[in-house]
């Protein structure tokens, strides 16, 4: 670390992810040897579920309600001189936007985070030497003075419930995406567990 900053050099290489709990390497390996329209509605279900924990998590940005630590007064006074939005995390509203759902190629995952590779700016307007899935990892894990842990991710995945709320929606939104499909669904789907 040279003059007090966090370079990428002095970090492992991390990122926060979120990731389903449970044995999903089975569910989906079943699912890969099902029909196309089982396979649409899984990851429409999917998708489903990312865009609700990625809606709750921008909600939250923007609110502020999550208790974190109060910006320092030097840096809050930094931010107001420079216009910037006054709130946590939202400085540019770079780390916001960054924030979406992505499903590659013929995958059979849905991801919701932020992607590595997107930067962000420092408050004197240069690009941060870190990327926003470093900086989020930072304030959802680390202890210290340059990034004091704010957690978005833990407490918004723990709202809904852990991974018992998220299986709940999953299977909520498959039995919607399967009746789409024209498939016919009963409510024993729901009695189906990958623990």
């Amino acid at each position: 670390m040279g003059r007090g900053f966090i370079t990428k050099a002095d970090l492992p290489d991390m990122r926060v992810e979120v990731k389903p709990v449970g044995r999903w390497d089975q569910a989906i390996a079943t699912f890969q040897k099902l029909g196309p329209g089982i396979k649409r509605a899984s990851i429409k279900a999917q998708t489903s579920v990312a865009k609700d924990v990625m809606k709750k998590v921008k909600d939250h940005i923007r609110n502020q309600d999550l208790g974190w630590k109060k910006l320092s007064p030097d840096y809050a006074g930094r931010k107001s001189e420079l216009g910037l939005d006054p709130r946590i995390l939202i400085a540019y509203g770079h780390y916001y936007h960054a924030v979406e759902v992505w499903h590659t190629g013929n995958r059979h995952m849905v991801f919701v985070g932020v992607k590595r590779g997107k930067y962000t700016q420092t408050i004197s307007g240069k690009k941060s030497r870190l990327d926003i899935a470093t900086i989020a990892y930072l304030h959802e894990f680390a202890r210290g003075k340059r990034f004091p842990r704010r957690p978005l991710w833990n407490p918004t995945i723990q709202e809904i419930g852990g991974a018992k709320g998220i299986k709940e929606r999953y299977i909520k939104y498959l039995k919607h995406w399967l009746r789409r499909e024209g498939l016919p669904v009963t409510s024993t789907i729901a009695k189906f567990s990958w623990r």
